[in-house]
């Protein structure tokens, strides 16, 4: 019987703050409780997905907000372009946030996409950074993905999903939903469209960018190239099940095998043709296997990259200048383009 591992991150080039927030990431809730989930799906899911065509959204609800200031909010409501497996009844109506410049002209502002899988800090450093854009005349639009806020459904927590399989679902329908909504906003005459998220987010928007027909940008932000080195080898080890899953497995280095198979559909291992991209890296980042941000790097040759000096944690928080670069400078490679959709 093989030996359960230690759940504590191993020693690494991370800062401070990071290894302290990820020992306090070991009290909230658990990844992957409830094991691998269903084989079969989870076969027919890890496939990779080479083109995913232009999936179209139905009628789209907008509810505008109360704010003040310089820039118009609203909530977007509309049915999930996903029908991957068996998502909840819940999970199927999809959730947005659309920020505009007040005054901006209709339909010609261009956007960010924003990708959130595992919000990092409630969503602050999201916050900020499309507080920045809109300054700058740039749109978001926020993902709520599956698993998350009012579609948060039986999950323990925003994005903590009980099974391998649901976190599976969750990529593969927040890749669709994102690419729908690059895709609905280039339908409105927006010239260009970026898709951006930290973390997680940024490794599937990259992904989603990769295999949209329509040339789109993708940024991410302190991302891995993939899910799965983030919870054996990233901070997020403290917070996953991996006991659970070596029981399953039979032993770690099996475990890590199929986790790596079932997530890696998610990750940039082979694009025919690059989109325009730009990163932003943190030099001691103790949340993000360094070796996984290098091999997206590697896949994206070519992107510029922007670093900073401290940890994930900090760069994240204090890091929003560099950031909103990142997303200026790939929506800056990209040609204007319409999408008209009758």
């Amino acid at each position: 019987m093989s030996r359960a591992p230690d759940p504590t991150p191993p020693k690494r080039r991370g800062s401070k703050l990071d290894r302290h927030l990820g020992q306090l990431r070991r009290h909230g809730p658990r990844f992957f409780s409830g094991g691998f989930g269903s084989s079969a799906l989870l076969e027919q899911l890890q496939g990779r997905a080479h083109g995913i065509g232009i999936p179209e959204l139905g009628a789209v609800r907008l509810i505008r907000q109360p704010e003040a200031g310089l820039h118009e909010t609203w909530r977007g409501v509309v049915e999930s372009p996903a029908t991957l497996g068996p998502l909840p009844d819940v999970v199927r109506t999809l959730h947005f946030t659309l920020r505009l410049p007040a005054n901006a002209k209709p339909g010609r502002t261009p956007m960010a996409v924003v990708v959130e899988l595992v919000p990092l800090l409630g969503s602050l450093p999201t916050r900020l950074l499309t507080t920045r854009l809109v300054g700058e005349g740039v749109g978001s639009v926020v993902l709520e993905a599956p698993w998350h806020g009012a579609r948060l459904a039986d999950a323990p927590g925003p994005g903590v999903t009980h099974t391998v399989e649901d976190f599976v679902l969750m990529q593969r329908a927040a890749a669709l939903e994102a690419c729908a909504l690059a895709a609905w906003l280039l339908a409105q005459g927006h010239p260009r469209v970026v898709l951006t998220g930290y973390g997680l987010g940024g490794a599937l928007a990259a992904h989603a960018a990769s295999v949209f027909p329509i040339p789109l940008a993708a940024a991410p932000l302190l991302a891995p190239e993939s899910a799965a080195p983030v919870f054996f080898d990233g901070v997020l080890r403290s917070a996953a099940d991996l006991p659970a899953l070596i029981r399953e497995a039979g032993s770690e280095a099996s475990a890590r095998h199929r986790l790596e198979r079932a997530l890696g559909g998610i990750a940039l291992t082979s694009i025919e043709e690059r989109r325009p991209a730009a990163l932003f890296a943190a030099r001691r980042d103790g949340w993000i296997p360094a070796a996984s941000t290098l091999r997206l790097a590697q896949q994206l040759a070519g992107a510029p990259v922007r670093t900073f000096p401290g940890g994930h944690v900090e760069a994240a928080l204090r890091g929003t200048s560099a950031a909103l670069a990142t997303v200026e400078q790939a929506l800056g490679q990209l040609p204007e383009l319409a999408l008209n959709v009758e």
